[in-house]
């Protein structure tokens, strides 16, 4: 045991100013500071502001040139064909209205 250095455990109630290696528990601070300064957190809050601000441009971008109005919308639906039947296209809503057509029982894979 060193001299001058009271073991783990001596002191007021069990207690000892001294860290394990023999330090002063309420040494002072490195930098005098208990926070980041007004300088560090306007940078970090500034390159925060800078990226959302950055995301949110690329996706404006991104939205405008795939939704763009000036493209010409080409007829590609089956029912909009020169040779295509007249009928009306069959609800998609099958519980208000019911299939149309029915699969044959013999068709039916998962039975």
């Amino acid at each position: 045991m060193a001299a001058g250095k009271p073991w783990y455990g001596e002191g007021e109630a069990g207690h000892s100013g001294l860290d394990a290696m023999g330090n002063d528990k309420r040494r002072p601070v490195v930098g005098r500071r208990y926070g980041a300064s007004a300088r560090k957190r306007l940078i970090v809050y500034g390159v925060v502001v800078g990226v959302v601000v950055l995301a949110a441009i690329a996706f404006l971008t991104v939205v405008d040139g795939v939704d763009n109005r000036r493209i010409p919308l080409e007829e590609t639906a089956p029912w909009s064909a020169a040779d295509a039947p007249g009928e009306r296209p069959r609800d998609v809503d099958f519980m208000r209205n019911g299939p149309t057509d029915t699969i044959p029982a013999n068709e039916i894979v998962n039975r």
